[in-house]
């Protein structure tokens, strides 16, 4: 995932079509290691994941269903 534009801006990532799990890991994610050691896994319709973004990394405020590992 890009950078974000500027400190403070939220996403929300919702798994919309089943099919296979979908990863996003902190090196291709760009997420705050501190916050999530390997990865975010979607692997069912209606999971979601409510990440905001420090200046530097993302870092998840919520998740419903998904996986932080």
């Amino acid at each position: 995932m890009a950078t974000g534009s500027f400190a403070g801006q939220m996403k929300i990532i919702t798994m919309q079509v089943a099919g296979n799990a979908a990863t996003l890991t902190t090196s291709n994610g760009n997420l705050l290691s501190g916050a999530v050691s390997t990865s975010i896994v979607w692997d069912a319709v209606g999971e979601s994941a409510t990440l905001i973004y420090d200046g530097s990394k993302w870092i998840p405020v919520s998740v419903l269903g998904a996986t932080i590992s």
